[in-house]
């Protein structure tokens, strides 16, 4: 008997694949049991990041820089919310996959951009940093169905500094889908998607497929683009906007 934090049908398509190596199948499964880093990345709205390091050294948690990035990995980070940063919205607590996906999608000071699934904002933080490392804020509209998590978003832009710059709008972005107008199209990171042994494979890809039908480019524009990680349907994040 196999015990893994994964979907039961992940878990069984993986022992089908890999019946030939089932040391391997246990060793990865069980390794998802394993407490995942803490990464965390500057809001360069209140600090640098080397005002930040100084602060998380000071704090004592070990912070060491990730290559290519601005984010830190934390070797001691059980005082990271105790120490007021998270709700200070010093920084942001995010895995590499968001931070590089917001990186490929290199915003530049005064681009408009639409991020779909804002949840608690973590991207848009991420997003209005990577602009003020270029010289000057981006100009956010985040777009959620839950209109607690556009409150909860609307709350940390405040704090975080960047609510003249980031709108948090309450709407279903699946209304998008047949919207041509050129004045952008969003698209979707799933990465909020949560899953569990009950959720099948289909159920997550028809999540997938209702959500991405708001993610056609707006094709006719000249500077309109998208950016896009891994393999096509679970995994785009924001698409450029043209002025309004």
């Amino acid at each position: 008997e196999l015990v893994s934090g994964l979907p039961a049908w992940l878990v069984g398509r993986i022992m089908a694949e890999r019946e030939d190596d089932p040391s391997g199948v246990c060793g990865f499964s069980l390794g998802n049991l394993e407490q995942a880093p803490v990464y965390v990345a500057v809001n360069r709205a209140a600090h640098t990041p080397d005002e930040l390091e100084r602060i998380l050294l000071a704090n004592g948690m070990e912070p060491r820089e990730v290559a290519g990035t601005d984010a830190f990995v934390l070797g001691a980070p059980q005082g990271l919310y105790r120490s007021g940063l998270v709700d200070g919205c010093d920084l942001v607590v995010a895995d590499l996959s968001a931070q590089r996906a917001c990186a490929l999608a290199a915003p530049k000071p005064g681009e408009r951009i639409l991020e779909v699934g804002q949840g608690r904002g973590t991207k848009s933080v991420l997003l209005e940093s990577l602009a003020l490392a270029g010289g000057g804020f981006a100009e956010v509209v985040g777009v959620d169905s839950i209109a607690s998590k556009v409150r909860v978003a609307s709350r940390r832009m405040t704090r975080a500094g960047l609510s003249e710059h980031v709108r948090c709008v309450e709407l279903d972005a699946t209304r998008l889908a047949d919207d041509r107008r050129e004045t952008g199209i969003p698209g979707r990171d799933l990465h909020g998607y949560r899953h569990d042994a009950q959720t099948s494979r289909d159920s997550l890809e028809a999540h997938a497929t209702r959500c991405l039908g708001a993610c056609r480019a707006p094709a006719s524009h000249p500077h309109g683009r998208s950016v896009s990680r891994g393999h096509g349907r679970a995994n785009r994040l924001c698409h450029m906007l043209r002025p309004l």
